[in-house]
């Protein structure tokens, strides 16, 4: 009789690619790394792969950059071929839970350095109570706002106690003629950040089931704030059609056209880079429509061992190199990665900017986005936060992605 993950493996396969059966894994003193694209590129991980290597002779690390958003299907697909790299870049835990991550949980022990990391970063890599990887870096959503556009409407800058009622009366002031007060995405995971603060969730287990709430009262209350501030407010222009509509608003603000936009550290050097004479501010996101302060949605990725991957010791010891102090500071300070050890803020470079110093305040409160385990229940739920941008009854189009997210959530747990 199957266990619960090879169940949600077979499911996932199925729904994957029906009828392929997965080939047998070939040996090899290659050990084959998968890395975000932008990462791959990076020189600290040529000189990581070298320090590897003459620690373990015989050993030849082959590193390849993949798109972040097509490493799950193609991690899967090497899966079905017989295939896999032994380790590969994205959630960890939506990997596990869908039955292609190896369970490290006698590796973890092993080592014994789980304290160290943040307990946010490990929920990126756990999922029903098993380790499935190691965090690599983190990140969260955070308010940036235009110092000037800001005292040009007579709004004062936001801090701590700021909420989502506020907020929407600070916006309707900095929205004038073509120039608006907040670049919009309908980004899931952009879009989680809101139904967090405001106290609501899109996935929980209940009596041992991982239900779908997307009609959470405080879920749909979010997501109609949101939304609305584009379709009702007018506080700021329509979001396009294509997938990463958060590049538009980051664009948008550096031209000027928007007063504040929810993002992460990643723009802040984009910011300085493209707008040198924008004097731009970092707030933590704002809280609920209740005044309440919750934190935001997380981001950041780990690294994790495909299922059935040839080289499990020698991936786990490649990942512990790759989140070593040397290598997190670096990825840190030559690109804007940040650590998923804590120790690691006491280093100046946290503390002698004020937009990353405010970042670093906001993690503690940021969770992961647990709803991409379920790629099908995602899509659902991304379709209709989309919908809602457009017009679309919130409530109405939440009750019926859930309906559909819930079969997908049965059909990959077996239920």
């Amino acid at each position: 009789m199957m266990g619960s993950m090879d169940r949600r493996a077979a499911a996932s396969l199925m729904l994957l690619l029906a009828g392929c059966k997965p080939a047998a894994v070939g040996g090899g003193e290659t050990l084959t790394v998968w890395l975000a694209a932008d990462y791959a590129s990076a020189a600290l991980y040529q000189d990581l792969d070298r320090e590897f290597e003459a620690a373990h002779p015989g050993v030849q690390v082959k590193l390849l950059g993949v798109p972040w958003e097509d490493m799950p299907t193609k991690v899967k697909t090497a899966i079905i071929g017989g295939k896999p790299p032994d380790v590969a870049h994205q959630h960890p835990f939506s990997l596990g839970a869908q039955g292609f991550a190896e369970p490290l949980d006698a590796e973890w022990q092993a080592w014994g350095d789980e304290p160290a990391f943040m307990p946010g970063a490990m929920e990126d890599a756990t999922w029903g109570g098993k380790r499935y990887g190691v965090p690599l870096d983190i990140n969260c959503t955070v308010l940036v706002y235009n110092r000037a556009q800001l005292k040009a409407a007579g709004v004062p800058e936001p801090g701590a106690g700021y909420a989502m009622a506020q907020w929407r009366d600070d916006l309707k002031k900095l929205t004038q003629g073509d120039h608006y007060g907040l670049g919009l995405s309908t980004g899931a995971w952009h879009t989680f950040a809101f139904i967090r603060a405001n106290g609501g969730e899109v996935l929980k287990q209940e009596g041992g089931k991982m239900v779908a709430t997307f009609t959470d009262p405080k879920s749909v209350e979010a997501i109609a704030f949101l939304s609305g501030l584009g379709a009702k407010d007018h506080v700021g222009p329509t979001p396009s059609t294509k997938q990463k509509d958060y590049e538009d608003a980051s664009t948008l603000f550096t031209a000027g056209k928007v007063a504040m936009i929810y993002t992460g550290p990643w723009d802040f050097a984009s910011i300085r880079k493209n707008a040198p004479g924008l004097d731009f501010g970092v707030t933590t996101f704002p809280a609920g429509l209740d005044g309440q302060q919750r934190g935001s949605v997380q981001g950041g990725g780990g690294l994790f061992v495909p299922k059935g991957a040839a080289h499990k010791a020698l991936a786990f010891a490649w990942m512990k190199l790759a989140t070593s102090e040397k290598y997190a500071l670096r990825l840190a300070k030559e690109q804007g990665r940040f650590p998923v050890r804590q120790a690691l803020y006491a280093d100046p470079f946290f503390k002698q900017d004020a937009a990353i110093a405010t970042f670093v305040q906001a993690l503690p409160g940021a969770r992961p986005y647990k709803l991409d385990a379920y790629p099908q229940a995602n899509q659902a739920f991304m379709d209709a936060v989309k919908a809602c941008f457009y017009g679309a009854d919130p409530q109405t189009e939440l009750a019926k992605a859930q309906r559909v997210a819930q079969l997908a959530i049965d059909a990959v747990e077996g239920q």
